[in-house]
C-alpha cells in the first residue's frame, strides 16, 4: 500500500529547494524586522540607558525629568553630562536643570554635534569635566548613540587601562 505523500514531496527537487529557500528567506526577514522592532522599542520607549562601567559610567538618550530622576536614584548618579550643550530656554533643558538641582546632582553642558566630530576644545573640556566630576556619571544626548558613544570611549580610555580597540567597542 502506498503512503500518502505531502505536496512538497511530490514537487521536483529544484522546485522544492526554491520553496525551502523562500521559506528561509521569509523567516530571516521576519526575524530581522522583529529584532529591529524590539531594539527600536527599547531605545524609544525605555530611554536607551546603558551601563558603561558599573558604578561609574552610564549613557542614555534624552530622558524626561521623571525618567532622569529614576535613573539618578537607581544608579546613584552624581554628575549628568549633557552632550547637547546649553539649550536654554528649551523645556527639556529646563526640566533637566530642575531635576538635577532638586537631587543635588552636578550638571555639565558640553557641545558635541550630532553630525560632525567635536572640535578639539570641546574634547579638552570633556577631559577636564571627567577629571573633576563626582562619580557615577551619566552621559546623554538626544538618542544616546553617537555622542554618548564617543564620550564613553573617551572616558574608558582615560579612566581604565583599555586598548583603543576596547574603547571603540
Amino acid at each position: 500500500m502506498r503512503e500518502a505523500t505531502s505536496e512538497a514531496d511530490s514537487l521536483p527537487s529544484a522546485r522544492r529547494r526554491r520553496v525551502w529557500w523562500r521559506f528561509v528567506a521569509r523567516g530571516c526577514i521576519v526575524g530581522v524586522l522583529l529584532a529591529g522592532g524590539v531594539e527600536a522599542s527599547r531605545v524609544f520607549l525605555m530611554g536607551n540607558v546603558h551601563v558603561v562601567l558599573p558604578g561609574q559610567l552610564y549613557r542614555s538618550a534624552q530622558l524626561s525629568d521623571a525618567e532622569l530622576d529614576t535613573v539618578i536614584e537607581k544608579y546613584g548618579i552624581r554628575t549628568v553630562i549633557n552632550l547637547r550643550g546649553c539649550c536654554n530656554p528649551y523645556p527639556w533643558y529646563l526640566d533637566e536643570c530642575r531635576a538635577t538641582h532638586h537631587r543635588g546632582v552636578n550638571q555639565e553642558d558640553i557641545s558635541f554635534s550630532a553630525g560632525r566630530l567635536p572640535p578639539v576644545p570641546e574634547i579638552r573640556r570633556l577631559v577636564e569635566v571627567l577629571e573633576r566630576s563626582d562619580y557615577p556619571v551619566l552621559f546623554h544626548c538626544s538618542r544616546g548613540a553617537d555622542r554618548t558613544g564617543l564620550a564613553s570611549a573617551t572616558a574608558l580610555l582615560l579612566l581604565r587601562d583599555v586598548s583603543l580597540a576596547e574603547g571603540r567597542r
